[in-house]
């Protein structure tokens, strides 16, 4: 018996906690790569060439509200209780609902991939202009 509970102390003692990601590697890194990303870099100056500054301004303002306000609500729905693995749509549509949180997740999705559109044309224009590749018609002889 006491063979038998040895055992089970060392079982216990030999099983490790799975590694999670901290505060920083989990939230902050994301959140800045997402922030910082091509948008950041690669189109304010377009967006203030095409609109004009105090339009840009405009936009600037807007969407800081909108994230500010994106983040406010997340919180709230973090903060209701111990949540499970499953990442944004898990813990709202357990939290709001399931109908609710379908739609936030075909949300989700589509942001998602015109985040990733986005990088991919950010890629390319700057590979293009590294590499030196002219693409309009009169410079390639078309």
């Amino acid at each position: 018996k006491k063979k038998k509970k040895k055992k089970k102390k060392k079982e216990m003692i030999e099983k490790k906690a799975p590694k999670k990601y901290g505060t920083w590697n989990g939230v902050f890194v994301n959140v800045l790569i997402s922030i910082l990303g091509v948008i950041m870099f690669l189109r304010l100056a377009f967006v203030v060439g095409e609109a004009g500054l105090p339009y840009f301004i405009v936009i600037l303002f807007l969407s800081t509200l909108v994230t500010c306000l994106t983040s406010l609500s997340l919180s709230a729905i973090c903060s209701n209780g111990l949540q499970k693995g499953g990442g944004a749509y898990y813990m709202i549509s357990r939290t709001i609902g399931p109908h609710i949180g379908t739609a936030i997740g075909l949300l989700l999705s589509i942001g998602m991939s015109v985040a990733i559109a986005s990088y991919i044309i950010g890629f390319a224009e700057t590979m293009q202009s590294n590499i030196g590749v002219v693409t309009n018609s009169a410079a390639n002889g078309v």
